[in-house]
């Protein structure tokens, strides 16, 4: 009986000692490709999902064994994995791959750029192509009263907080999490010395976002933007109608040439008939336009048009006679 017993405790010993060995070899094993390949793993994931998405690539095999390590480690570490883009080189061993995985080390980042003048519905489309998010649930969210409530936005929409950049996802993130991220980027732009700057212009900060939403949309060129902003800056000193286009087209819904019938629309967005600055903006501007705004350049400037030759610049008057002038080079250019 004791030889038995005696046999049976080897035998589990040996077996044992195998299981750790054959292990630590698979722990080891290192990829049969030659060049980086990257997988991605979604988020809220199952453990099995994510070793089967290394499988593709004879990772993290066999399956059974590191789904397995992988369950024990997030149970005795009180860790989770993380979601993203894992670049994985080929000197990178199976065991390297499940340390990545817990720490995010290998996770590439996903780069999102938002150009300025965006609608918060341009916007949404194109965050929810980059990181595979539902554009539809990023809008409602980011037009929320709890949203807005939560960041102290006075406004009835976001637009105009959802600030232009170049930000850098890990893939995993919820809608809510890339719109905080957007807000955040917003708020860390007013700085103690642009508060001031604020307090100078004698604007709420909800009113200078406006403004800065219309020389946006007004001129694409970043040279041009302090003299379109004290260029409006002059038409609101003076109660003079902004008479800006882009805000009949954001009342509208639409943005494309005027008629003369969209210049009667009735909206307090249009400033064509409704003197001051209008509720709220009409798009996301930038960085650029909103220093613009801040700090302005110092004209006597009331009247702008385009060149009309595509370059996006525009002659700047000070009366309408000479306003007149440049409407015709305008039209001239324009072949009108």
């Amino acid at each position: 009986m004791k030889k038995i017993l005696y046999t049976i405790v080897i035998s589990a010993l040996i077996s044992i000692l195998l299981f750790i060995s054959y292990s630590s070899s698979k722990l080891g094993e290192l990829p049969s490709f030659s060049d980086t390949i990257t997988v991605y793993v979604p988020k809220n994931s199952s453990v099995n999902t994510i070793v089967e998405k290394f499988n593709k690539y004879d990772l993290l095999q066999p399956s059974w064994l590191f789904s397995s390590y992988i369950k024990i480690k997030m149970k005795l570490e009180g860790k989770s994995v993380f979601a993203g883009y894992y670049d994985i080189a080929p000197s990178t061993a199976n065991e390297d791959i499940i340390d990545k995985l817990f720490t995010g080390g290998y996770a590439k980042t996903i780069k999102v750029t938002i150009p300025e003048g965006l609608s918060n519905k341009e916007t949404a489309i194109i965050i929810a192509e980059k990181l595979n998010l539902d554009a539809n649930k990023f809008l409602a969210l980011a037009n929320s009263d709890s949203l807005l409530k939560a960041w102290k936005i006075p406004a009835k929409s976001s637009i105009g907080y959802l600030l232009p950049e170049t930000y850098e996802f890990f893939g995993d993130e919820s809608e809510q999490v890339v719109i905080d991220k957007l807000l955040k980027h917003h708020f860390d732009f007013w700085t103690e010395d642009r508060e001031d700057d604020l307090k100078s212009t004698k604007l709420t900060k909800h009113q200078l976002i406006s403004i800065a939403s219309i020389v946006q949309a007004e001129t694409p060129l970043k040279s041009e933007l302090p003299t379109v902003a004290g260029l409006y800056l002059n038409r609101v000193k003076i109660g003079m109608l902004l008479q800006a286009d882009p805000t009949v087209q954001f009342a509208v819904g639409e943005k494309k040439r005027l008629l003369n019938k969209d210049l009667e629309i009735d909206s307090p967005y249009n400033t064509y008939k409704y003197k001051g600055i209008p509720p709220g903006p009409i798009n996301n501007p930038g960085k650029d336009a909103l220093k613009a705004c801040l700090d302005p350049e110092v004209h006597d400037l009331l009247y702008m048009v385009a060149y009309g030759d595509g370059s996006g610049a525009h002659y700047f008057a000070k009366t309408n006679a000479e306003h007149s002038r440049n409407v015709a080079k305008y039209k001239r250019a324009r072949g009108r």
